[in-house]
């Protein structure tokens, strides 16, 4: 699930929570909203037109603002250390 924090006004802690897309179930599916699944989502990045990347396990997803969910990059090998 990948929710967002809308921060109303920091000063007063008025905090709202924003589910952009996935549920509370462990998966991997590309969706709009809650038809998405996430398996693992740790790191987020923003790009210039608002869309989300997400760093999901060993997949990139891509979350746009129309909260479509996409898989851009994938490994299926882990990395040896």
């Amino acid at each position: 699930m990948l929710a967002v924090l809308w921060l109303n006004d920091a000063t007063a802690q008025n905090y709202s929570f924003s589910l952009l897309a996935g549920r509370p179930l462990t998966g991997v599916a590309d969706g709009t909203g809650t038809n998405a699944l996430f398996t693992f989502p740790a790191g987020v990045a923003l790009d210039g037109a608002g869309n989300i990347y997400v760093a999901d396990g060993l997949t990139i997803r891509k979350v746009t603002t129309n909260n479509v969910v996409t898989t851009k990059a994938h490994s299926s090998h882990e990395s040896k250390r």
